[in-house]
């Protein structure tokens, strides 16, 4: 079923191409982008001879995009596609988003599920894997954000936190010149510091031997 049609408005060039994929989804058909700029934006079918095309682009003093232009298919299937190149881990990322926020632990094969059971494609592991990834990093960001917000933390409570001992240690690798790799970090408040000064001083001692093995507390007075 074609659902791009001539007037149709929509917020942003992201949401009309999406919108135009999922035409190409549905008719077992591959569009590409031959025109895509601040104003317009041109998509057409891939396959030679055919005048398949959607055009959309911004009125003037408006900020919706419309589609002004739309031309059917008139090129024939030769079989069914198992995957396509239109339905990427990107797109899927953001097609499956609230899915893979809601559930975070859901394997990369939940994934290839919902992709089946919605288009009927069967995606390889490793797209569906991307598109997992990128679903996770678009909500809670990457892992070098996630490194470089726990150092930001940290000297943010030093700051609020007169006293607050923080100890960060990096390492860095020839091979990423310019890095800092995060190896550990410590922090102590300073109200716990201060309360540590009055805990009761405690000694264990874990002795072990080939017999038996023993262990003790003593107190040191």
């Amino acid at each position: 079923m074609n659902n791009v049609e001539i007037g149709a408005q929509y917020s942003t060039k992201q949401a009309l191409r999406e919108v135009v994929t999922k035409w190409a989804l549905t008719t077992q058909r591959i569009f590409q982008t031959d025109v895509s700029n601040k104003q317009y934006v041109t998509m057409t079918c891939v396959e030679e001879g055919c005048p398949a095309r959607v055009h959309g682009h911004v009125p003037k003093y408006d900020i919706n995009w419309v589609v002004t232009s739309v031309v059917g298919h008139t090129c024939v299937l030769k079989n069914m596609r198992q995957d396509h190149p239109n339905l990427t881990s990107t797109l899927i990322a953001r097609l499956l988003f609230n899915e893979i926020i809601k559930k975070k632990d859901m394997e990369v094969k939940g994934v290839q599920t919902a992709v089946k059971e919605r288009w009927n494609y069967d995606i390889p592991y490793g797209k569906a894997w991307r598109a997992k990834q990128r679903a996770l990093e678009n909500r809670f960001g990457t892992f070098f954000d996630s490194y470089d917000n726990v150092v930001r933390v940290l000297h943010t409570l030093k700051e609020r936190n007169p006293g607050t001992y923080v100890n960060v240690q990096h390492f860095t690798k020839d091979t990423i010149p310019g890095y800092k790799i995060l190896q550990r970090v410590f922090f102590s408040f300073n109200i716990c510091i201060e309360a540590f000064r009055y805990c009761r001083p405690v000694l264990c001692v874990d002795a072990r031997s080939s017999q038996a093995s023993t262990r003790g507390r003593y107190l040191l007075q």
